[in-house]
């Protein structure tokens, strides 16, 4: 039996005069306006076109599709109302809920847990309510109330979980903020806590694209059961003038029950200083010891590094767009990080790693010395931080392409943190490198266990599968992959190699040409495979003709050696890869492990070349 009309209207009423909806008028028009419709039973008003029109006055001209204002203001009712049911209205009977991908609200008893899941903690009155102000009184009123009690006090009480909590999901913190101008600091303040986790040994932490992913699932029970997750930290960010409120949840993946909860409230610049004090305030509640830092208080609350978090947070949301955009901006932002706090040890990975990545160009002349220095920097001030230790793999990988080295710090950074899903992509490629396609896979596996929806952590052990010739598997991960990600050529091209590894020519290539038609791109993002499916195809004069047209546009030698080995041009294939020896270094180490590569195995030509990587002894 769900509520009635006069118990909807009466929590509706309640909900917009509380707090956190009395001064957001745009999510309180929307909510009145969705309730009241839906009561009526006009359930076609509830279309986007139609609350443009009535709600936000938008003109008879309103496109939904060149104007999102619906869509955003919904996401930012969802938050807010979410809030609302954890902090001001936990104990209403009656809640509405807009669920993501309709505008029609629902309207539900609150769940009751079962009694024997709950312990009713009466804290003390002075105990009841805590609003600490300042960037450290609320890391030390934590720790008082832990060390004088041996209890963390809140205001409602929280399920007891009897079996140990040995992973837990950081989902993606909300921007309740009504100019949602806080949306970079809150997905940031999610990767801080992510990492501060990270370093907590036999605590394994859910990577950031699965809990993205599961973030869609509104049933916390089964996004649990999606990640492989004991349980689940969710949290918001809001702003009222110049104070910042951070909320956070610890929730049972099981049960779906709350179990810790905590609301940290500080000024804008001291929202830094929070994703250490939210991973504090958990370790104690699941007693297990934190890593240690080597920055002290002073660091975290200076201004400077208030500005330097913005300039790193700004750039890394432009390097998650994984746009072929030229990187130039990122990398600013980045060095006016560093430059901002030169403290901050999270900048110098950041910088550190775009520099890697371009193989230290955007750094000029002294672009690859700069990469080192900034992970040893990195490293330096911070030992802890488990991305400088995955680009210090990557510097030695792809600048020095210092085996010996690379593998060393793979050791190294595993024996520490054992639960990094970046460190064991870092070290997979090393291995798959140097032919150690046993290692390669299992670290693949393992990272693919941590960040399970992730389709990058996919497509790469696709990637391992391929080159190991376990080609059905392979596949099934490249079906795993497209179905949590976006196409790519990436997966194109690998599924069409691997279609043509099983002897389906003509589907590998059908493959390429779908992903041509539908991706665009350059050429540099097909015609290698293309070209080297027609070859093995036999079909020579539109190869030759592929290779008079692919050489108008400048091709990466290795590329076209890749053609010539489909074609069978064994000693025109050397050539090209003898030529990307001096000029294309890097990538023709990512070429070398590749599983159509290994008919050249055995001729001393490609043995001289494997031993001048220093793939070889």
């Amino acid at each position: 039996m769900i509520p009635d009309a006069a118990q909807v209207t009466q929590e509706l009423e309640r909900i917009l005069a509380s707090p956190l909806f009395s001064r957001a008028d745009r999510q309180s028009r929307f909510l009145r306006y969705v309730v009241q419709k839906r009561l009526a039973g006009d359930d076609e008003s509830l279309r986007e076109t139609v609350i443009g029109l009535e709600v936000y006055e938008r003109p008879a001209t309103y496109d939904p599709k060149t104007d999102p204002i619906v869509r955003v203001e919904a996401a930012r009712l969802r938050g807010r109302l979410r809030e609302y049911y954890e902090t001001a209205g936990p104990d209403t009977p009656v809640r509405i809920q807009l669920p993501k991908g309709s505008y029609v609200p629902s309207f539900e008893w609150r769940p009751i847990p079962a009694l024997p899941a709950l312990v009713l903690e009466v804290p003390p009155p002075e105990a009841e309510a805590h609003t600490l102000r300042g960037p450290w009184s609320i890391a030390i009123g934590l720790a008082v109330t832990i060390a004088a009690t041996g209890i963390l006090w809140f205001r409602t009480p929280h399920a007891v979980r009897t079996k140990p909590i040995e992973s837990i999901a950081v989902m993606p913190f909300s921007d309740l903020s009504e100019k949602k101008d806080l949306s970079y600091l809150s997905d940031g303040l999610t990767e801080q806590i992510q990492e501060e986790l990270t370093r907590i040994r036999n605590l394994r932490i859910v990577g950031s694209a699965t809990t993205k992913q599961a973030s869609e699932n509104p049933d916390l029970r089964s996004a649990a059961r999606q990640m492989g997750a004991d349980a689940l930290l969710e949290g918001s960010v809001r702003s009222e003038e110049r104070t910042v409120r951070v909320t956070a949840r610890l929730y049972d993946g099981g049960t779906g029950a709350a179990i810790w909860s905590g609301s940290f409230d500080g000024e804008r610049a001291d929202l830094l200083g929070f994703e250490e004090k939210i991973a504090r305030a958990l370790a104690a509640k699941l007693d297990i010891q934190l890593a240690v830092r080597r920055e002290g208080v002073d660091a975290l609350r200076a201004p400077q590094r208030a500005q330097a978090h913005e300039y790193l947070a700004r750039a890394r949301a432009l390097t998650a767009l994984e746009s072929a955009a030229p990187l130039d901006e990122p990398y600013r932002l980045l060095q006016l990080a560093v430059a901002t706090d030169p403290s901050y040890a999270s900048a110098h990975e950041a910088l550190a790693s775009i520099l890697i990545w371009t193989r230290g160009a955007l750094g000029g002349a002294g672009g690859k010395a700069m990469a080192l220095e900034e992970v040893n920097q990195a490293l330096q001030l911070d030992p802890g931080l488990p991305g400088a230790h995955a680009a210090r793999i990557l510097y030695y990988r792809d600048i020095e392409t210092n085996w010996g080295k690379a593998r060393t710090a793979c050791v190294s950074s595993l024996q520490d943190y054992p639960n990094s899903a970046a460190i064991l992509a870092a070290c997979a490629s090393v291995e798959a490198a140097l032919g150690d396609r046993l290692k390669e896979t299992e670290f693949l596996r393992r990272a693919v266990t941590l960040d399970p929806l992730s389709d990058r952590m996919h497509g790469l052990f696709m990637l391992a599968l391929y080159r190991a010739g376990q080609f059905d598997d392979a596949l099934a991960e490249a079906d795993t992959a497209t179905r949590l990600g976006s196409p790519s050529y990436f997966l194109a091209r690998h599924r069409a190699l691997i279609l043509a590894a099983k002897g389906d020519l003509d589907g590998g290539l059908k493959v390429i040409d779908d992903a041509r038609a539908r991706l665009g791109g350059v050429p540099e993002d097909w015609m290698a495979v293309r070209g080297y499916i027609l070859g093995r195809m036999g079909r020579r004069v539109e190869v030759e003709q592929l290779i008079r047209e692919y050489t108008r546009v400048g091709p990466k030698p290795q590329s076209l050696g890749t053609i010539y080995v489909g074609m069978g041009e064994r000693s025109k294939a050397l050539d090209q890869f003898e030529q990307a020896l001096e000029t294309e270094r890097v990538n023709l180490t990512h070429v070398i492990p590749q599983y159509w590569v290994r008919v050249l195995d055995g001729d001393p030509r490609f043995e001289a070349i494997k031993r001048k990587l220093g793939l070889l002894p």
